[in-house]
């Protein structure tokens, strides 16, 4: 009886200390204290609730691959347990393991399918994962489930944008626009939609309120300058531009300025600023800058330079119009004729010249080789 006796105090004596250490793992969890409590798990014996708890430490600590073994352990005994298929999902969210994290992100939503943040998690990795429709999908049910969650709107806005759907942008941005109306990444959406259909006042208007309580990063700077540019607030546009080389000196910058001050007639700046967008074009829109340059050299009558301009606008986008331009101006510059014959001669192999330049064209090359056959006796 007294052998029972102690046994029995033994036991509960353990049992308390037991209790006594799971409550001092959960402080130190409570206070985030994941090194202690991995420290003092490790002191006791191993059980199912140690193992996650154990799981939820590594995962914290950063150790992922030892939270991966010790989690996958514990889920070959609970498949669908929540907190260790959470831990595994974001761990090879942020691998970049897509596959693996769709597969726990999927047990989460087939465990609880009203989670309207399972269903938003999930939605998110098959975006990384490049699986658009589906995402589309899941983002759709989220919103069913939480029609107040404004991070769902703006990765729907987000998925149009995609899909060019400015309409549907538009429309998802107003419902978000009625539940917080000073949400800094609503107002830049909404900034983005109205400048995608060249709605530039709305576009600027929604810029510069962002822009009075954040820092817009480069890509809302040119979008701003350019919206300005557009509604004629050229002094704006410039001081915008102008300030954004400071950050990024891009082909689209230079070449909006080369616009701005073509507009103010700014002749050597403008051609200054087309010359820069060439030099540090990479897209395709060299010819673009080079037809700009164009226009800037005959306005300033420098005509052989801005034949050159237009060859080289011809040679990058193939349009017959600057062909045309390039023989109006050779005929204007060169006294041999020959040589505007010949560039009219190429315009009118091009149907897609506009008709009044086809007929032009036609005209030039009769009056030209009169001309040329007159001179020669």
């Amino acid at each position: 009886m007294r052998q029972a006796l102690c046994f029995f105090i033994l036991i509960f004596q353990i049992a308390l200390m037991q209790a006594q250490d799971d409550q001092v793992v959960d402080m130190l969890m409570q206070r985030q204290d994941y090194q202690s409590a991995l420290t003092l798990l490790k002191e006791q014996d191993s059980s199912f609730n140690q193992q996650v708890v154990m799981g939820k430490c590594y995962h914290r600590l950063g150790q992922w691959r030892q939270a991966k073994v010790t989690i996958e352990g514990y889920l070959k005994q609970d498949t669908f347990h929540t907190g260790g298929n959470i831990a595994l999902a974001s761990i090879y969210d942020q691998e970049f393991n897509m596959p693996k994290a769709i597969k726990h992100y999927r047990r989460l939503v087939k465990s609880d399918d009203q989670n309207p943040t399972f269903l938003k998690n999930l939605a998110q990795a098959h975006v990384k994962a490049n699986l658009l429709r589906l995402a589309d999908e899941l983002f759709w049910q989220a919103r069913m489930l939480n029609p107040q969650d404004i991070s769902i709107l703006l990765s729907l806005t987000d998925l149009a944008f995609r899909d060019k759907n400015w309409l549907l942008a538009d429309s998802l941005t107003n419902l978000g626009m009625q539940l917080d109306s000073s949400n800094f990444q609503l107002i830049l959406a909404k900034a983005r939609c109205k400048y995608t259909v060249k709605n530039y006042l709305e576009s600027v208007h929604f810029l510069k309120k962002a822009k009075g309580w954040i820092d817009l990063n480069p890509y809302y700077q040119k979008m701003l300058g350019y919206g300005l540019l557009q509604i004629d607030s050229l002094d704006e546009s410039i001081h915008v531009l102008e300030n954004l080389l400071y950050q990024e000196e891009s082909e689209h910058t230079h070449f909006y300025l080369a616009l701005a001050y073509q507009k103010k007639s700014n002749s050597e700046r403008s051609i200054h600023h087309y010359e820069k967008a060439i030099e540090k074009g990479i897209s395709g829109n060299i010819g673009k800058y080079y037809a700009g340059l164009a226009r800037q050299f005959k306005r300033e009558n420098k005509l052989k330079d801005a034949i050159i301009a237009y060859g080289e606008a011809w040679d990058y986008v193939g349009n017959p119009s600057h062909l045309f331009q390039k023989a109006q101006l050779s005929e204007q510059y060169y006294k041999d004729k020959s040589i505007a014959l010949a560039e009219y001669r190429k315009c009118i192999k091009y149907k897609s010249l506009r008709t009044d330049e086809l007929a032009f064209a036609a005209d030039r090359i009769r009056l030209l080789k009169e001309y040329l056959h007159q001179s020669s006796n």
